[in-house]
């Protein structure tokens, strides 16, 4: 929050697994904390506000979390997975570049939400920035729903 700067909204992804095709889990439409039970996990830094609502999420559930991994990047989580050390938890957005014939995507449930913005000068918006942040809005969405999470 800062007097000079407005978020604009641009969209609202879930979390999502990603895990090596052949994992055992690949086959399931959605995953949650109770599947995850003593699973190696790779999961974004404790600093993110993603990882405290994924942290909440775990305790409510009662399940404790075995996270091998910590990561600041969502490229190093995918490649992690992808190796076979773990499964990954970071946002669909992200996690949808890095889906492949090896790679699958499977809804997180309960869902963690994340979000995701725009900032600007805090003043009136123009057309132009209004038009941007809809062609944004647009790719952003399509990106993900290119994507099949379960």
């Amino acid at each position: 929050s800062h007097p000079g700067v407005d978020v604009v909204p641009l969209i609202d992804v879930p979390t999502v697994c990603v895990l090596p095709k052949r994992h055992r889990l690949a086959r399931r439409k959605t995953i949650g904390p109770a599947d995850l039970k003593d699973e190696p996990l790779i999961t974004i830094a404790r600093k993110y506000p993603a990882r405290i609502r994924l942290d909440k999420v775990f305790e409510a559930s009662g399940v404790v979390p075995n996270i091998r991994i910590e990561t600041g990047t969502s490229a190093a989580a995918c490649g992690c997975s992808a190796a076979g050390l773990g499964v990954a938890l970071i946002n669909a957005f992200m996690a949808s570049e890095y889906e492949s014939p090896d790679l699958v995507l499977r809804r997180f449930e309960p869902t963690v939400p994340n979000s995701f913005g725009i900032l600007k000068a805090h003043r009136p918006p123009t057309k132009a920035l209004a038009a941007f942040v809809a062609a944004l809005r647009k790719v952003a969405l399509d990106q993900v729903g290119r994507h099949r999470l379960g």
